[in-house]
């Protein structure tokens, strides 16, 4: 019996010694991954760390950052979006990997780093510093970094089409032009376009001269008179932003609906003038199809042989409005002076020269030649004014306009 008895605590003593042994190799190997494991959260912590500095970079003078790539032929676009999935990443397994104060400080560094790369995100189309624009392969370039802030230095000459699929920057022509081919066209623009002159361009079966659908901001653009469009027409296709100080003098042929800024205006359009032509299309001067607000434009084009239904401002007004508007054309068949059909929208303090040509309409003052000295409108100026040649009149006020044109000292 008591040789089974200690048979038995040997057996006990042997399991207990055993177990004390496994017991002490997986304490270590705990420890082991413990370790190991802290480390990796360490550096993801570092990693997020790194980008929380650049997203803070990003945020205070992304061109100086990313300017210079752009110009060297980086896809900056591609990066950016690269260094954004590996940010998150870093900075979501640096929350998981981690714990106790390590983790409340991957949570905080994590947040900052979202907050400061949303508002880099947002002040990428505001951006710190000029990428300057000398030729076409910088034009080009532009589309590695949608982002960025451009000004041209000179004249640009297209040897093809350039094409902008979106931007979202700013390009400032500083007066200079972009010319030849189909010229510089974008597709959606939620960026800003100022200063820019567009020559000699021949733009087939295109929505817009410059740009498909805009959401931002273009401002003194100009078409010269030798752009022209066929099948369809105008500076814009669709304006859901805002249009300032354009004028265009391009050719319209055989387009089914055009405008002469916008052939849809669903933003704002507000001091633009069309003095160009449009043939056989269903037009409106300055926006074909508007339920936005059109103010203080000048329609001083040639209408030939437009479709019924068109307008000397707005061929179809589905709401909005149309407010301190011009109109002295030229037309051959019959124009409705400022809005062709539509009964949504309001139309105020419009005038338009006399015309036998115009079909009968309310929507308007008339004012017969005599009274504008016998002389043709030729455009307006920034100080608010519309400016008639050779003559002691002119219409005061694209902000203050009164109900008839007052003689003034010129």
């Amino acid at each position: 019996m008591s040789d089974n008895s200690k048979y038995n605590i040997d057996w006990l003593e042997d399991k207990l010694e055993r177990f004390e042994d496994e017991k002490s190799a997986l304490a270590l190997e705990l420890h082991n991954r413990s370790s190991r494991s802290g480390t990796l959260s360490t550096v993801l912590v570092c990693c997020a760390a790194a980008a929380l500095v650049i997203s803070a970079l990003l945020l205070a003078a992304p061109n100086a950052l990313l300017g210079g790539m752009a110009r060297r032929g980086a896809s900056v676009d591609l990066l950016l979006t690269l260094s954004g999935i590996i940010g998150v990443a870093c900075c979501t397994a640096a929350v998981l990997t981690s714990s106790g104060a390590k983790r409340l400080l991957a949570i905080g560094i994590s947040a900052a780093v979202l907050l400061l790369g949303a508002a880099a995100l947002i002040r990428l189309p505001g951006r710190v510093g000029d990428i300057a624009i000398a030729d076409e392969a910088g034009l080009r370039s532009i589309a590695k970094f949608k982002y960025g802030s451009y000004v041209l230095t000179e004249d640009i000459e297209l040897e093809g089409d350039m094409e902008l699929p979106v931007f979202c920057g700013v390009l400032n022509g500083a007066g200079h032009s972009v010319s030849g081919g189909h010229g510089l066209h974008i597709g959606s623009n939620y960026g800003t376009v100022k200063d820019l002159s567009i020559n000699a361009c021949k733009a087939a079966n295109r929505g817009g001269l410059l740009c498909d659908l805009n959401y931002g901001s273009i401002s003194g653009v100009g078409a010269a008179e030798d752009a022209e469009l066929y099948g369809v027409g105008a500076l814009v296709h669709k304006n859901l932003g805002s249009i300032s100080h354009c004028s265009v003098g391009a050719r319209y042929s055989a387009c089914e609906h055009s405008g002469g800024i916008a052939n849809v205006n669903s933003g704002v359009i507000e001091y633009c003038d069309f003095y160009g032509a449009f043939e056989g299309c269903t037009v409106g001067g300055i926006a074909y199809s508007s339920s936005g607000r059109i103010v203080d434009c000048i329609s001083r084009g040639s209408f030939i042989n437009c479709s019924s239904g068109s307008g000397g401002i707005v061929g179809e007004l589905k709401g909005g409005s149309i407010e301190k508007c011009f109109v002295d054309a030229e037309v051959q068949g019959t124009l409705s002076p400022i809005c062709g059909s539509g009964t949504g929208g309001s139309i105020t303090r419009c005038y338009a020269v006399k015309s036998e040509a115009y079909e009968p309409t309310g929507d308007c003052v008339l004012l017969a030649r005599e009274e504008l000295g016998e002389s043709k409108l030729i455009g307006f100026d920034l100080k608010n004014t519309w400016q008639l040649a050779e003559s002691s009149l002119r219409l005061r006020g694209m902000s203050e306009a009164p109900s008839a044109p007052i003689p003034t000292e010129r």
